[in-house]
């Protein structure tokens, strides 16, 4: 490896770990200790902070980015009107995937213990007993921020590092699905489906704005699910 693509390595590490180091530890923490109590003001301090975590992580990138003459768009961060059905179908697809998916290790966990896998999200009180604006402002800021980052920056650093499109996209998948075990296993395992089928959209298009789309269009449907519920 030349002098170039160690910088270039050094650099994706750096933007990873400042993007994604403390959220892998948060979620270890609570994959093994559980979910912390949480009042209004602790639950918008964090969502506060999320935010300007997310964004500081984006600046970092933007900087790297700026020192090898490139930018955003180089990534595929641009914007077209056919995003928008693309995006949707994109939606629909991931979400059969991961229903699919779903299905696939509930019965292999049936079939192999007798018992019933108890695939729901863990841990999610946070967002449960929160509606407020600054978990919309979250909601707003972090598909940009997972799918520009964990998505278009990692797989196409580790495709241009290492030459191979498998290794991108798994360094991707492992990555994303590495900061929310904190979901618990199965819900975790659902997610890596999900990010699975961005991956490959992802390498075959080379076009993140619809994945990012996409990604706000699951989060924006907890958002609403969860506040609905918070309210009652």
């Amino acid at each position: 490896m030349n002098n170039l693509k160690r910088i270039r390595l050094i650099e994706l590490l750096l933007v990873s770990f400042v993007a994604f180091g403390q959220s892998i530890f948060y979620s270890a923490v609570l994959f093994f200790a559980g979910e912390d109590n949480y009042t209004e003001e602790r639950i918008n301090v964090r969502f506060i902070l999320g935010v300007i975590s997310e964004l500081s992580a984006i600046a970092i990138l933007v900087y790297v980015l700026f020192r090898q003459g490139r930018k955003l768009k180089d990534l595929g961060l641009t914007f077209s009107w056919k995003d928008l059905p693309f995006s949707v179908l994109l939606f629909l697809g991931a979400f059969v995937v991961s229903i699919l998916f779903q299905f696939a290790i509930s019965v292999t966990y049936h079939l192999v213990t007798g018992k019933t896998l108890n695939t729901a999200a863990q841990n999610l009180e946070v967002f449960k007993t929160s509606s407020s604006f600054f978990y919309f402002l979250y909601v707003l800021v972090n598909p940009f921020y997972e799918e520009i980052i964990a998505r278009a920056f990692v797989m196409t650093e580790v495709k241009e590092l290492f030459g191979k499109t498998y290794l991108a996209i798994a360094s991707s998948v492992i990555l994303q699905t590495s900061y929310h075990l904190y979901q618990g296993v199965s819900s975790a395992l659902i997610l890596f489906s999900l990010f699975l089928a961005f991956s490959l959209y992802y390498s075959k298009t080379r076009n993140i704005t619809p994945i990012i789309l996409a990604h706000f269009y699951f989060d924006l449907m907890a958002f609403l699910f969860y506040s609905t519920n918070s309210s009652q």
